[in-house]
């Protein structure tokens, strides 16, 4: 199938972006009246895909890691000696607090946020779209405009 045939289709969290070779229509999902925005293609400026920082989430991860291993091997002995119900319970809870920093890192990279953005200034910000469909719409819109402007 050609790209003119069939419309490329992303799924976001607040959007569902269709594009084809003469419109990109967004329809917003969490409303009742489902309203959609019809954009023609050569009136876009830009499909930007943006995916959020992780460094802090898995920076803190590790740290609190660290801690627990810490805590639970006694390594520091010789400042505090921890009874075994201590030690345990601690690295306990610093892996229950790892695991709560873990999964904002995972989600940041499995998923990406998408912006359209239009000639005459409007902004469209598609969230929670998955990073390899994100990437494949901003692949999808530049093969678009290559082709147009040939």
């Amino acid at each position: 199938m050609s790209s003119a045939e069939s419309p490329y289709v992303c799924d976001g969290g607040n959007y569902t972006i269709s594009m084809d070779s003469q419109n990109v229509v967004l329809r917003q999902k969490r409303r009742m009246n489902k309203l959609e925005d019809r954009i023609p293609l050569n009136s876009i400026s830009s499909v930007i895909v943006q995916r959020k920082s992780i460094m802090p989430f898995v920076t803190m991860a590790l740290l609190t890691v660290v801690v627990g291993m810490i805590l639970r091997y006694n390594s520091f002995w010789f400042l505090v000696a921890l009874t075994p119900d201590i030690s345990s319970k601690g690295s306990l809870i610093a892996f229950i607090i790892a695991l709560s920093f873990a999964i904002p890192a995972l989600l940041r990279s499995l998923f990406v946020n998408v912006v359209i953005t239009s000639t005459n200034s409007e902004t469209w910000i598609v969230r929670f779209v998955t990073t390899k469909s994100g990437r494949r719409l901003a692949l999808k819109f530049h093969e678009l405009t290559a082709e147009s402007q040939m």
